[in-house]
Formats: structure tokens, C-alpha cells, sequence
């Protein structure tokens, strides 16, 4: 039986490597916005990163100002190469656990 107290301190950061806003207009992505609204609905709290580089900054901004205890990366096949360097950055200075999936 999952403890209720600990699922309301749970936090997943979504992240979502995309092409530059110039090139591809930043969109809605359901896949993530269903995911996330389940798990709001179970008491998680979810937040969300889009980027189309390795932006160092922003990442650490977000990861300290959330605190997410899971990082969930949604990727499309052109843009693995980012999403794995993303993987590894946090990787290098964070111990949360990530998932990568996508199509």
C-alpha cells in the first residue's frame, strides 16, 4: 500500500527537449499533459521544462527552485542527442532518478 503523505511530496519534473521556437512553434503536448494530470489527480505535483539546448542555468533554476525527487524526459528521435545530454548533466549533479522515454 502506497503512503499517501509521501505520494503528496513526490515531484516530477517533465522535461522536453524541442527544436528552437524559431524553427518549430512551441506546442501543446498531450502525451505530457495527460501524464500530468493524472498524477495530479493522485496527489503528485508536476512541473514542466521545455528547452532546445543545454541550457545549464535554466536546468539547475528549475531543478532547485522545484526539488523534484523524479525527472521524466519525453523525446522524439531527433532530438535524443539532447535529451542524452541533458540526462547526463543532471546525472553529473543531482542524485534524482530519471526516466526517458518518447518516440
Amino acid at each position: 500500500m502506497t503512503d499517501k503523505k509521501s505520494i503528496k511530496k513526490t515531484k516530477i519534473l517533465f522535461v522536453y527537449p524541442t527544436t528552437r521556437p524559431e524553427f518549430i512553434r512551441v506546442t501543446f503536448y498531450h502525451g505530457i499533459a495527460h501524464l500530468s494530470s493524472v498524477l495530479k489527480q493522485y496527489g503528485y505535483k508536476t512541473d514542466m521544462l521545455y528547452t532546445w539546448e543545454l541550457d545549464k542555468k535554466k536546468i539547475i533554476d528549475k531543478i532547485d527552485s522545484f526539488r523534484p525527487s523524479l525527472i521524466a524526459i519525453s523525446t522524439v528521435t531527433d532530438q535524443l542527442d539532447l535529451a542524452k545530454d541533458i540526462m547526463g548533466f543532471i546525472g553529473r549533479n543531482y542524485k534524482i532518478t530519471i526516466i526517458l522515454g518518447g518516440v
